[in-house]
């Protein structure tokens, strides 16, 4: 008995040292997602490589130190689409550090896979089989509140966040992205009768057909980071979170920073009759009123004389005044503009100035404006101020009071 006793006391003492080495090793992830991964494997220490502010991590340009931290760790998980991937695996590449590669997508079955694989490498498995646990009741309710806002489920939605919407149980009628879509694609995914456009907040390429389809609009993200993401259940509250808050919301035409005129020859009559076609049904056609109501957009705005010009050969205020009148060709009642003047000139500022005031007062049109320059305050009525997304105050211009 004194001897079992010994050996299992032994034992104890043996296992006991190497099971905290596995749990309290320093792992380094790429990016925050694959960090997500780890963190849900049970990793106690996770070094993230590409700074989590960024929109897109793994176009990140790594830095020597940034090595340093790799020859420190004692794995290196990582995704294989980064640009910084094979120096990754090239440091790693001794015997006192393992590079594991997973496959970066967030239905459930596949985060626990590779979380999994992570645990299998750490020694943590006791650890990751409690996280999936509570992670398979969590996911099952995030996907019931996300059904339940919408009773129709039919989506348009961008490559990167198709199968999270699959499994979401929506039904996909459309895809888009990474590119930015033709003018003839905007067409036909706007006539798709989708009721929300799902975009990639990484790269966002969807907001054409909004435009066109008069559909609600939200953007997923992938990797944490945003608003203060850092775990895969952060990543699900902030999409179904979005997703939950704009159900049943009737969509301002949102104008973007900047058209992408870069990429097809579009005259400026056919991009601001892109406005029309998702409200022409499925299969539709322009008719003689939307030809009428995209003639007037683009008088309002004062680019009737320019109808026929490339798109791609205009100045940027005037690009910034077709995205205007592509909105203006849908007949609404409120206007988004995301940093209108930004890409202007000063001529260019004032002009757009000119446009948003006689729109508002002229056509009783509400304009909201999102800006980080006071310039636009003029503008307006009143200002909002948000701070670490939130309401930080609110005021009045005197001016409009």
């Amino acid at each position: 008995m004194f001897r079992k006793w010994m050996s299992l006391v032994v034992f104890v003492l043996l296992a006991g040292p190497a099971a905290t080495l596995a749990q309290g090793a320093t792992v380094v992830a790429s990016t925050a997602w694959t960090g997500a991964y780890a963190r849900a494997a049970g990793a106690g220490q996770v070094v993230v490589i590409a700074p989590v502010e960024l929109k897109h991590p793994p176009e990140y340009e790594i830095k020597p130190s940034d090595l340093d931290k790799v020859r420190d760790a004692k794995l290196v998980v990582y995704a294989g689409y980064e640009k910084y991937a094979q120096k990754l695996t090239e440091t790693a590449g001794g015997e006192k550090v393992t590079a594991l590669k997973v496959y970066t997508d967030n239905p459930p079955d596949n985060v626990k896979q590779q979380a999994a694989l992570i645990a299998d490498a750490l020694g943590t498995k006791l650890a990751y089989d409690k996280w999936a646990k509570e992670f398979d009741t969590f996911a099952a309710q995030m996907r019931a509140d996300a059904q339940k806002a919408y009773p129709n489920r039919t989506v348009v939605v961008h490559q990167m966040q198709r199968t999270y919407v699959e499994w979401l149980g929506f039904e996909v009628v459309g895809e888009f992205g990474p590119a930015e879509p033709s003018p003839a694609v905007v067409v036909e995914l706007a006539q798709k009768g989708a009721v929300v456009v799902i975009d990639n907040y990484h790269n966002p390429v969807g907001q054409p057909i909004v435009e066109s389809a008069k559909s609600m609009y939200v953007q997923f993200i992938n990797f944490p980071g945003k608003d203060g993401t850092v775990t895969v259940e952060d990543v699900y509250r902030h999409n179904i979170g979005a997703l939950v808050k704009v159900a049943g919301q009737s969509p301002a035409p949102y104008v973007p920073q900047r058209l992408p005129n870069g990429r097809f020859p579009v005259t400026v009559w056919d991009a601001v009759a892109m406005g029309r076609y998702g409200l022409a049904g499925v299969g539709g056609s322009l008719t003689s009123q939307d030809r009428t109501f995209v003639q007037e957009a683009l008088g309002c705005v004062g680019l009737t004389h320019l109808a026929e010009r490339r798109v791609q050969d205009l100045s940027g205020g005037q690009a910034q005044r077709v995205g205007i009148a592509r909105a203006l060709a849908q007949q609404p009642q409120m206007l988004l503009l995301d940093e209108p003047t930004a890409n202007l000139d000063r001529d260019g500022q004032l002009e757009l100035a000119r446009q948003v005031q006689a729109l508002n007062r002229e056509r009783g049109i509400t304009v909201l404006i999102v800006s980080h320059s006071m310039d636009v305050a003029h503008l307006c009525h009143r200002l909002c101020f948000f701070e670490a997304g939130r309401v930080n105050r609110i005021e009045e211009m005197p001016n409009h009071a």
